[in-house]
C-alpha cells in the first residue's frame, strides 16, 4: 500500500541528498549534529506511524532500529567531547543535561496519563511514579528516553569517579563497548538497548584525531563498503538480532564517511533538530488522537498525525523553554 509515510520518506531522502553541500572537514560539527538529530527524529517518527502494509515498511523498520543507535552514538560523542574540552564539565551537568531531559519527560508522562484516563484507558495514579522502574511506558515509544537518562547518570558518575583522568574514562568506554558487543553476539542483549553505540561515540570522541585522517583518506571506499554491508545485513543470511550493534555502527560509519566531504544545510532539518526531543515524545500522542477520533482514509490519517505532531512538538518545546528559563532564574 502506498501511504503518506512512503511519500514523506521519499521526500525526506530527496531533501537529505539536496542538503549535502561540498565542504571538507565539518564532520560532527554543532551544525551537522543538529541537522542529524532532526533527520533521525523524522525517520523514527515515520517508522512508528507506518503500517506493516506500507510499501517501504522494511526500510522503515531498518531505520527505526539503526537510527536510534546512531542517535546514541551522537550522545556519547557529545558528552565525551564536552568532558575532554571543558574544564570541570561535571559541574552543573545534572542541571544542564539531565534535568533538561528528565523534567520534560516527567511532564509528558502526566500529559499521556491524563489523555489515557480521559479516554477510559485507565491508569492508576501511582503509575506516574512507578512507570520509570518498569518496562512499560506512558509516553509511547519512549523506552530510549529512559535509556538515555540512564546513560547520562552513568556518565556523570564516571566523571565524578575519574575527574580529570581522561584516559581512564576512555578505557572504561572501551570496556562498555566490548561488553555490549560480546553479549549481543552471544544473543543475550536486547536489540533495543544501545549501550555499545553510546560507548562507541565516547571512543570516537577520544580518538577523533586518529579517526578523522583515515575517514578523509578512505571515505569513498568506506561509503561503498558501508552501503554494501547495510544491504547484506538485511538479507536472510545475516539478518539476526545478534548483529544489530554491527548494523548500527555500519550506519554511523556511512554517516561519518559522507560528512567527511559534505556538510548538511537545511532549515527544515535544523528546526526539527531543535525540537527533536518533543517530536520523540509527541508523535505517539498525535498518532493516538488521530487513530481514535478520525476514521477516514489511512493516507489522510497519517498526514493528520504529522501535522498534529508538529503542532504539539512546537507547543511543548516552547513551553519547556519558558519553564527552563524560569527555573534557571531561581
Amino acid at each position: 500500500m502506498f501511504t503518506f509515510e512512503t511519500l514523506f520518506f521519499i521526500l525526506l531522502m530527496i531533501m537529505t541528498a539536496l542538503s549535502l553541500k561540498k565542504e571538507e572537514g565539518s564532520l560532527l560539527s554543532v551544525s551537522n549534529t543538529l541537522h542529524l538529530r532532526g533527520i533521525f527524529a523524522l525517520c523514527i517518527m515515520t517508522f512508528h506511524i507506518s503500517a506493516t502494509t506500507d510499501l517501504f515498511y522494511p526500510v522503515f523498520a531498518y531505520l527505526g532500529l539503526t537510527v536510534v543507535g546512531a542517535f546514541f552514538f551522537l550522545s556519547g560523542y557529545g558528552l565525551m567531547k564536552g568532558y575532554l574540552t571543558k574544564k570541570d564539565y561535571h559541574k552543573g551537568f545534572l542541571k544542564k543535561r539531565l534535568f533538561s531531559l528528565i523534567l520534560p519527560y516527567l511532564f509528558m508522562n502526566l500529559v499521556y496519563w491524563t489523555y489515557y484516563n480521559l479516554n477510559e484507558e485507565y491508569h492508576a495514579f501511582h503509575e506516574l511514579f512507578t512507570i520509570y522502574f518498569t518496562n512499560r511506558n506512558l509516553v509511547m515509544y519512549s523506552w530510549f528516553i529512559k535509556d538515555i537518562i540512564i546513560h547520562y547518570l552513568e556518565f556523570f558518575l564516571l566523571m565524578i569517579l575519574f575527574r580529570e583522568k581522561k584516559e581512564r574514562m576512555y578505557q572504561c568506554s572501551i570496556l562498555l563497548f566490548l561488553f555490549d558487543f560480546i553479549i549481543t553476539l552471544l544473543g543475550f542483549s536486547n536489540p533495543y538497548l544501545i549501550n555499545g553505540a553510546f560507548a562507541a561515540g565516547m571512543i570516537y570522541a577520544y580518538k577523533e584525531e586518529t579517526f578523522v585522517p583515515l575517514l578523509k583518506k578512505y571515505h569513498k571506499p568506506m561509503i561503498m563498503i558501508s552501503l554494501i554491508l547495510a544491504f547484506a545485513f538485511r538479507t536472510p543470511y545475516l539478518h539476526n538480532s545478534r548483529f544489530f550493534l554491527i548494523e548500527k555502527l555500519i550506519l554511523v560509519i556511512l554517516i561519518l564517511s559522507v560528512l567527511t566531504a559534505y556538510r548538511i544545510e537545511n532549515k527544515v532539518f535544523a528546526f526539527a533538530g531543535k525540537i527533536s526531543l518533543c517530536i520523540y515524545m509527541c508523535h505517539g500522542l498525535g498518532k493516538a488522537i488521530v487513530r481514535r477520533f478520525y476514521g477516514g482514509p489511512l493516507f489522510i490519517q497519517d498526514l493528520a498525525i504529522y501535522i498534529i505532531t508538529l503542532f504539539l512538538s512546537v507547543f511543548f518545546d516552547r513551553l519547556f523553554g519558558f519553564l527552563n528559563k524560569k527555573l534557571n532564574k531561581k
